[in-house]
């Protein structure tokens, strides 16, 4: 059914006449994703997730591995963004989208409250885009916990400044360099700067989350009863802006 559903909305992206051949290649960049939402959103295990973070613990700093140790707490089997069951009905979007907003009742708060709106908007995105219902990995849950912990730690002269991540192919960076991007805006009130080495990745995440940042909005300075929307600018170099020109 899974195979069904992906084939009919390809054919459908690529069918049209008027799509020119060099909008194919956004769209093919994005049918590993697809395909993973398919078919192994409800073959996830948070437990061997929690697993394979301990066995990273042991030789990290103590700071690193507390902030593992709080994420994983708070992000328990059972306190998942969304439950997702074999019995689960993914093709019911509007619950599933309902769920991810839905705060959670756990005694000490909802921990997962900074990133809930930032994957609903990107789920919308994805399921306007590409008819798929869009869920974090659970790699991706506990590396944005983690980082938030980070983050929210008082500053002192035992705390390290920078904390970084190893993510595995196909795990998801692109999206929790996205939704931590947000976060730092939205809950820090800072300003991101997202540095890529390869201009050629810039321009597609930026293109592919760029959906997600116009959806951001923030309380106006001086004013928190009017909000507004948050700015994502692309900065390339100049001789790049030319040949884009050019493109177009």
């Amino acid at each position: 059914h899974s195979g069904e559903v992906f084939l009919s909305r390809a054919k459908a992206l690529v069918q049209p006449e008027t799509t020119h051949p060099k909008e194919f290649r956004p769209l093919l960049q994005h049918l590993e994703t697809m395909l993973f939402f398919l078919k192994h959103t409800k073959s996830e295990c948070l437990r061997l997730t929690h697993s394979e973070f301990q066995k990273q613990s042991h030789p990290l700093h103590p700071v690193a591995s507390s902030c593992l140790s709080w994420a994983a707490q708070r992000y328990a089997p059972g306190l998942e963004l969304v439950q997702v069951s074999d019995h689960s009905n993914l093709q019911d979007v509007s619950a599933v989208l309902e769920e991810i907003r839905r705060p959670s009742k756990r005694s000490g708060g909802d921990a997962l409250a900074h990133f809930r709106d930032i994957f609903y908007q990107w789920a919308l995105a994805m399921q306007r885009k590409f008819n798929v219902l869009a869920l974090p990995h659970h790699t991706q849950m506990m590396t944005l916990l983690a980082f938030q912990r980070f983050l929210e730690l008082p500053p002192s002269e035992s705390t390290p400044h920078t904390l970084l991540a190893q993510v595995g192919t196909g795990e998801g960076k692109s999206m929790i360099v996205a939704a931590l991007a947000i976060y730092v805006v939205v809950a820090l009130g800072k300003t991101a700067h997202v540095v890529i080495d390869d201009e050629t990745l810039l321009e597609r995440d930026f293109w592919d989350f760029k959906s997600l940042f116009d959806s951001v909005q923030i309380p106006v300075r001086g004013d928190p009863s009017k909000t507004r929307q948050v700015k994502a600018v692309l900065c390339v170099p100049e001789e790049r802006i030319a040949s884009m020109e050019d493109e177009a």
